[in-house]
């Protein structure tokens, strides 16, 4: 048995409502920020006898991660992406700072774990989950600016209570 690695991101086809609503507040308050996006990015390994099998695993976490009607969805393994289902019209590049927050406990992955486990019968999958913000900042520093949006003083990205954030730039 081989340890295959994965990660999905999902993201709302409709501009995301909290997304929306942290992006005018923190313009209101005077941070350069000209958009928000916002994007759940799942880290996804497991125990399989071989890459197909490996490939039908896949195909069973994203349809429980992605719905077609709402969502677009990447995998990435490695260093190959696919999209799933109607590619996103998503240029990165014109949003080159990024926060991720993962919850303490990761409840998210540990559903979607439970899910595989249940249902599909993957005993040895491992879920890990966090949310990814996606800021066009118009600063000299953004990196200065997401860290602010997601630390002291505001934690509009993270609540220190049992979130953590990591600047990724």
């Amino acid at each position: 048995m081989n340890t295959y690695r994965a990660s999905v991101t999902v993201r709302l086809k409709i501009p995301d409502p909290e997304a929306v609503t942290v992006g005018n507040t923190v313009r209101r308050m005077g941070y350069p920020v000209e958009d928000v996006r916002l994007s759940t990015r799942y880290s996804i390994s497991v125990e399989c006898g071989s890459r197909e099998e490996f490939e039908q695993f896949l195909g069973s976490a994203t349809s429980e991660l992605v719905n077609p009607n709402k969502h677009f969805g990447s995998t990435r393994i490695g260093r190959r992406k696919r999209e799933l289902g109607e590619p996103e019209r998503f240029d990165r590049s014109r949003y080159p700072t990024r926060v991720a927050v993962t919850v303490d406990g990761d409840p998210e992955g540990s559903r979607v774990e439970g899910v595989l486990r249940d249902r599909y019968g993957y005993a040895t999958a491992r879920v890990s989950s966090e949310r990814v913000w996606d800021l066009r900042v118009d600063s000299d520093n953004p990196e200065l600016v997401a860290s602010q949006l997601a630390g002291e003083p505001t934690y509009f990205l993270a609540n220190p209570a049992f979130q953590k954030a990591r600047v990724e730039g």
